[in-house]
């Protein structure tokens, strides 16, 4: 018998091929662990997808149907792969994830009860990073995925010179680092600008509705913290 490993509801854990990435450990999830994938295709037993503008093809070990959002739920049919991972210096090889576009959800990594259980892990639900460091928690949404493309065609249009002089064969990588911060602060200066607009619509209501408790929980985390800041 060993004493359970408490984490927060965040923490960082690195996936091979990828790297540092933040992780929700959701007590919720009864079913399996989840990676961001910018978008995948299917060809017979495998996947080809994309994370952070990284390819990957990996064999297809199942197809998960998954309910998403906890009040009008939506069903969804994804890939499991298998993934090799590390988190508080131990690896955790051929991990089953299943890639969903997590671009709206907060954090690139999400982790299910089956493997807390499988590793006596146990969560602080009001306390995160307990035991790793803190990252940048959100992906890329659509949009600012558009817009780095966009920030970057133009600097390779326009500043190659000078980046290649500047960081060597390193270039393309600044180029492509320099784009998402551009567009990180892009789409954050616009919603400052139009925070509370959406407030009352459509639109803004069907977002709630999809909403699982985990989300609206870390919504509202991050709405009070600000405002007692």
């Amino acid at each position: 018998m060993y004493s359970p490993t408490v984490v927060g509801r965040r923490e960082t854990m690195s996936v091979e091929g990828i790297g540092p990435l933040v992780g929700k450990f959701d007590t919720g999830n009864m079913v399996v662990n989840s990676i961001h994938a910018d978008e995948y295709q299917i060809d017979g037993d495998t996947v080809t997808w994309t994370h952070g503008g990284k390819k990957f093809t990996n064999k297809v070990v199942d197809i998960l149907t998954v309910l998403q959002g906890a009040i009008a739920h939506d069903v969804e049919q994804r890939p499991m792969i298998e993934l090799d991972i590390e988190f508080m210096g131990k690896k955790y090889p051929n991990r089953r994830f299943t890639l969903d576009d997590r671009s709206e959800k907060g954090t690139p990594v999400l982790v299910g009860v089956p493997f807390m259980k499988e590793f006596g892990i146990i969560v602080d639900p009001g306390k995160t990073f307990i035991k790793t460091e803190k990252l940048s928690e959100a992906t890329l949404t659509k949009k600012e995925m558009q817009l780095r493309d966009k920030y970057a065609e133009d600097l390779k249009k326009d500043a190659t010179a000078d980046f290649k002089s500047r960081y060597g064969k390193n270039y393309k990588d600044v180029i492509f680092g320099t784009a998402t911060n551009m567009a990180k602060k892009k789409k954050r200066t616009e919603e400052e600008t139009h925070r509370g607009q959406l407030e009352g619509t459509p639109e803004r209501t069907l977002m709630y509705r999809s909403m699982t408790p985990g989300q609206f929980n870390d919504m509202a985390s991050t709405y009070f913290n600000r405002r007692t800041k």
